[in-house]
């Protein structure tokens, strides 16, 4: 009797085990943010450089891959072949839901760099948007003191900034409704000369 009740224990976890399977959500943020078919971050970028202060962190990396279904990646400059070889990107969570943004460019043609935004929803392309403007774009980070002078976004995300030769900047917030990043002009700190 004890090896069909050992059988029957056996036979019941098997089941629960394949259930359990069955019903979790793969879907779900998994370690180090590999969630994103197709898209790999694939170490610091050797074409744009954008160090952060008192840092020797290269803050472009390169990403290397396929676009995911339905992404035009000519809309920002980019081929499909690029792509694979690698390209610069800015990846961050922008909406805090555990999945990560990919922000896709090449070297500029012309004056301005046309950056591409995949917008993600729980790790699902949903859309594209083109931010257009000359420099980098990089992440505006949550605990930047800048911050402060941006009250009315949060702060427990990053965001996007620009630089451009001289004093100009951009900020760039992701607007959770819309799914798209918003433009917020650049403010100085108090007595910024």
């Amino acid at each position: 009797m004890k090896k069909e009740n050992m059988v029957g224990r056996l036979l019941l976890s098997v089941i629960v085990f394949v259930v359990v399977l069955a019903l979790t959500p793969f879907g779900a943020p998994r370690a180090a943010g590999l969630n994103e078919p197709g898209l790999e971050v694939a170490g610091e970028s050797s074409v744009d450089k954008f160090f952060g202060a008192r840092s020797d962190i290269n803050r472009i990396k390169e990403c290397r891959g396929r676009a995911p279904t339905g992404v035009t990646l000519e809309q920002a400059g980019i081929t499909a072949q690029r792509l694979r070889e690698g390209v610069s990107c800015v990846v961050g969570d922008f909406d805090g839901d555990g999945y990560r943004y990919f922000v896709l460019y090449e070297s500029p043609k012309g004056a301005d760099r046309r950056f591409l935004v995949l917008i993600l929803h729980r790790g699902l392309a949903v859309g594209t948007q083109v931010i257009k403007g000359p420099g980098y774009l990089v992440i505006f980070p949550p605990n930047h003191p800048q911050r402060k002078y941006y009250p009315q976004f949060d702060r427990k995300v990053p965001a996007l900034i620009a630089f451009a030769e001289g004093d100009r900047g951009w900020v760039f917030f992701l607007n959770r409704k819309t799914r798209s990043f918003e433009e917020v002009s650049y403010k100085y700190p108090p007595g910024y000369d």
